[in-house]
């Protein structure tokens, strides 16, 4: 003869609830502004000629 007993389980269990769907929408906005700006000027002058480096042939070091 087999004997059964009842248990309590208790358990929590997620389930889903409601669904929802997100959408983002795109906003371009122009706007005037002023403000100072830095600037450089660069010397175009010719640098002098490299000189020739050991091992290297005379057109690979101008090409550096």
């Amino acid at each position: 003869m087999v004997l059964y007993e009842e248990e309590v389980v208790t358990e929590t269990r997620v389930v889903l609830k409601e669904r929802i769907r997100l959408a983002k929408d795109t906003v371009t906005d122009e706007q005037q502004v002023s403000d100072q700006v830095r600037k450089e000027q660069i010397d175009e002058s010719t640098p002098a000629a490299p000189e020739h480096s050991p091992g290297l042939p005379a057109r690979a070091v101008a090409m550096r």
